[in-house]
């Protein structure tokens, strides 16, 4: 086991649908100045000004997540900008086969017209399907609902789990890093949930995450 998967440790509950009840689902959360990554004159002002929880379950068919974001000023990307990563956005990725190698990363964001947009980075890849098989680009199957909360937004995101092959309801354990870009007007910071996928891509700092059975 590496050091991130012994450091970050999270679980995806087994279900038999979306989950009821969020709060039933144990968090993987950042809120602390150690998880956050910024660069010259751009400061973290404390919990309220960046800081996030993750949750996860899944069935035979999606994969069902809950973001929580503390964010004191909201400065999406606007639409069609490339760069999303500049501004308030989240980035997932996630290593099915705990390698190291290879990865499926997707961006999440909203548009100041509050549009929600997924966006595949880059593809696991496997000997035994095409690269693209399942595209890079927009994932229009993607549900995203956005709730704007005091001091920030949820989203709530499920994600079809054949674009997330070769990750199945079957699998038991995984690689697994996600980060919350901010952007206050000095510049991106981000707070990020293990590492890998913030200044440079390397699948081997993900964290772990267990799937269990729903009690």
């Amino acid at each position: 086991m590496t050091l991130g998967k012994a450091l970050w440790q999270g679980v995806c509950v087994k279900t038999s649908g979306a989950p009821a009840d969020w709060n039933k689902i144990p968090a993987m959360t950042v809120d602390s100045a150690s998880e956050v990554v910024k660069s010259g004159e751009v400061k973290w002002n404390g919990a309220n000004d960046l800081s996030a929880s993750c949750r996860m379950a899944m069935d035979r068919e999606f994969l069902y997540l809950r973001f929580s974001v503390k964010d004191d000023i909201d400065d999406p990307p606007q639409a069609g900008k490339e760069n999303v990563w500049e501004n308030d956005s989240i980035q997932i990725a996630f290593d099915p086969k705990m390698a190291g190698k290879e990865r499926t990363e997707i961006a999440i964001y909203r548009n100041p017209d509050g549009k929600c947009t997924a966006y595949k980075l880059i593809n696991f890849w496997t000997p035994e399907i095409p690269e693209n098989l399942t595209r890079r680009g927009p994932m229009p199957d993607v549900k995203i609902a956005a709730a704007k909360t005091a001091g920030g937004i949820d989203y709530t995101v499920t994600i079809p789990l054949r674009e997330l092959y070769p990750l199945t309801d079957k699998t038991k354990e995984f690689g697994f890093s996600w980060l919350v870009n901010d952007n206050d007007g000095q510049g991106r910071k981000y707070i990020q949930w293990s590492s890998g996928i913030g200044p440079s891509k390397d699948t081997s700092l993900f964290g772990m995450v267990k799937c269990i059975t729903e009690k």
